[in-house]
């Protein structure tokens, strides 16, 4: 934990000061909804239905420079349940710079915190498609917090070849009685090179080390060929395949195990239509049994009705396995299977303001009990403030 401040602090004194003397831009969205909802939290033996309200305030402010970019935003998000469930909210705050140092070379910096309550409609929750491996899928119904950072390079000294290095540290913690807080510490070293003008070709290995009190301090090494090709003028393929290394010691003994890992996206962008289809199998940390294996399975996408609507959908379909089997409130939380799907249809009603209806699907199963299952659909108002961009 100790060393994760240090990097934290390190990051800030890094993006503050930076951002001081640029062109300062701020703005935002509000919204408001309603709807009704059966077992957010994934309960076991819960199929209850409850109306709702609920509503998301997320601020942002933007420093501009000839070569950089800060961005400092925040978020509230709550839901209340009628009856039986109570009310799930998360909120947070994130601090991101990016800065063109040379024409070859680049880099980020980025810190932040947040607290959640993941229900089916928490933002963080529905990050699960987008930012697989990130997301701590068992989770859900707990507060968990988490502390971040990372910071990168990108260096492009030709038209061919690019170099990118990444590190990265987080602290998890859980609500009493949930999970085993834990601290995450990894990085990522890649290269590629272009062999003509639709393809490129390289190597990444990723690494890290998840520190807990309650399970075995465990770290994976992830070796990979990568490749990206485009396919056509619309549709782009982005893919690697390795290996997942694992490192567990405990009780003086150690264990090493080798699996297959992956990552693969195959991307469609056209004037009405952007479509996404992703697999991976990676490590993530997890409260539950520490480094988890994560399989996953998604597609999401938006379609353009018209100028003013738009439908937005994903899917998801994940399996997360462990060497360990936890048991918390009759759950076993050993190898877990889950599902996720949301459809939107939002319309502009103006510049600033929106409209919309939404709905919402969740399954969990594995550890030998059914299928848990969560429904949603919501109604909801939407505003931008503040500064619009052209």
């Amino acid at each position: 934990m100790r060393v994760l401040r240090l990097f934290l602090a390190a990051l800030l004194a890094l993006l503050l000061p930076a951002a001081a003397q640029a062109d300062v831009t701020w703005g935002g969205t509000a919204e408001a909804r309603v709807g009704y909802g059966t077992n957010p939290f994934l309960y076991n033996n819960s199929d209850a239905g409850s109306g709702l309200v609920g509503f998301t305030l997320a601020p942002e402010v933007d420093w501009r420079q000839p070569t950089a970019k800060t961005v400092l935003s925040g978020s509230y998000n709550r839901d209340q349940y009628f009856s039986k469930y109570g009310h799930a909210d998360d909120y947070g705050v994130d601090l991101r710079r990016t800065e063109q140092f040379s024409s070859k070379l680049s880099g980020t910096a980025h810190a932040g915190y947040f607290s959640s309550i993941s229900g089916l409609l928490s933002p963080y929750y529905n990050n699960i498609v987008t930012q697989p491996g990130t997301v701590d899928s068992l989770s859900v119904g707990a507060r968990q917090k988490r502390i971040y950072g990372d910071a990168g390079l990108d260096y492009q000294p030709n038209a061919r070849d690019a170099f990118s290095v990444t590190g990265v540290a987080e602290h998890d913690s859980y609500s009493r009685f949930f999970g085993g807080d834990y601290t995450y510490v990894g990085g990522t070293g890649s290269y590629s090179r272009a062999i003509d003008a639709r393809t490129r070709v390289g190597f990444q290995l990723v690494g890290g080390q998840s520190f807990s009190k309650l399970y075995p301090d465990t770290a994976s090494i992830q070796p990979a060929a990568t490749l990206q090709r485009k396919l056509s003028a619309h549709w782009t393929f982005k893919g690697s395949l390795g290996a997942i290394i694992e490192l567990e010691r405990a009780g003086g003994r150690s264990r090493t195990r080798v699996t297959p890992g992956f990552s693969a996206s195959l991307c469609d962008s056209q004037p009405r239509l952007d479509l996404c289809a992703t697999a991976s199998r990676q490590t993530a940390p997890s409260g539950l049994g520490g480094l988890r294996r994560e399989t996953q399975f998604g597609v999401e996408g938006t379609y353009r009705l018209s100028e003013r609507s738009r439908l937005v959908g994903s899917v998801v379909y994940g399996m997360s396995d462990t060497d360990r089997l936890v048991v918390v409130d009759q759950v076993a939380y050993g190898d877990q299977r889950y599902a996720f799907a949301r459809l939107s249809y939002q319309r502009d009603l103006s510049r600033r303001l929106s409209a919309g209806a939404s709905g919402f699907y969740q399954r969990r199963s594995g550890g030998g009990l059914p299928n848990i299952h969560a429904l949603a659909i919501t109604f909801n108002l939407t505003a931008k403030f503040g500064h619009l961009p052209s």
